[in-house]
């Protein structure tokens, strides 16, 4: 039966490893906009 606890375990733990790359996608979406804004900005004072 311990074994059993231990799988649910194991398989808790990749979820938040998927949710993790999730969020670390986010950011580089960010990271896009900002250089895009950046670049408008500088379009605009230019």
């Amino acid at each position: 039966m311990g074994n059993g606890r231990n799988a649910h375990h194991y398989y808790q733990l990749p979820i938040l490893n998927y949710q993790l790359p999730i969020t670390n996608s986010q950011l580089p979406i960010t990271n896009y906009q900002f250089p895009t804004t950046a670049a408008a900005s500088v379009v605009l004072l230019a």
